[in-house]
């Protein structure tokens, strides 16, 4: 799948915006509310302890090679939010970093960030309650993250949209040398109670549109597979 081609000052927010009716507001809302609820870290601070020029795997929910030889020679792991308990259950440890718009097992991601991991939280017009539900529970290292321009300083706009891709956009962001995702599959829709598995594909979409943007930018084409490398 090509990149969509984009209008005169457009940008893939913007079309996301458009084709998946995106309340721009209130995801101004959601991130001003995380800005002023939840007891954030400065980005500079948080991601001190990442060198950057190392290998980063991303974790995703669909059947992840964890065992894979270029995933293990990773010297970061990642995990997106809906694969925080397949990753937990079989590698029986925590991740360096989850990226999460809290509609994962916060349970679990909660206890991760306060034994060490590096938080992620991302805030969009669908998930004030959540944003407001959880952001004073965080204890430990947390990063707030958006996906509006304008937004407070305190907030991180890394780029992507759905958790997997947002976590190569950050990867990229703290100067990863490689990319490698695992458990990625852009057909099959993670299957959450009420959720809209039509508009879940559509994001399936944008998802890989956006890390088909990322790749080429870092000079890959991107393939579908167990393993994508960017």
């Amino acid at each position: 799948m090509n990149s969509p081609a984009l209008a005169k000052g457009s940008t893939l927010y913007d079309e996301l915006v458009r084709e998946l009716g995106i309340d721009v507001a209130m995801d101004r809302e959601s991130c001003e509310n995380l800005a002023s609820l939840a007891p954030l870290s400065h980005p500079g601070d948080a991601f001190s302890a990442f060198t950057p020029g190392k290998a980063f795997a991303v974790i995703g929910p669909d059947d992840p090679q964890l065992g894979h030889p270029k995933v293990r020679s990773c010297k970061y792991v990642m995990v997106a939010d809906s694969a925080i308990s397949v990753y937990f259950h079989d590698s029986g440890g925590i991740p360096d970093i989850i990226v999460s718009d809290m509609d994962g097992d916060m349970r679990l991601i909660l206890d991760c960030i306060s034994r060490g991991s590096t938080g992620i939280i991302h805030a969009h017009g669908d998930n004030i309650p959540l944003v407001r539900k959880y952001s004073q529970l965080f204890r430990g290292t947390v990063v707030g993250s958006c996906q509006v321009t304008e937004h407070p300083s305190i907030i991180l706009a890394p780029g992507g949209f759905t958790d997997g891709d947002r976590a190569a956009y950050l990867a990229d962001y703290l100067g990863a040398s490689e990319i490698v995702l695992t458990g990625f599959s852009f057909n099959k829709p993670v299957d959450k109670p009420d959720s809209d598995q039509s508009r879940k594909r559509v994001k399936l979409k944008w998802a890989r549109i956006y890390l088909d943007v990322l790749a080429r930018r870092r000079g890959h084409e991107l393939s579908d597979g167990e393993i994508i490398r960017i």
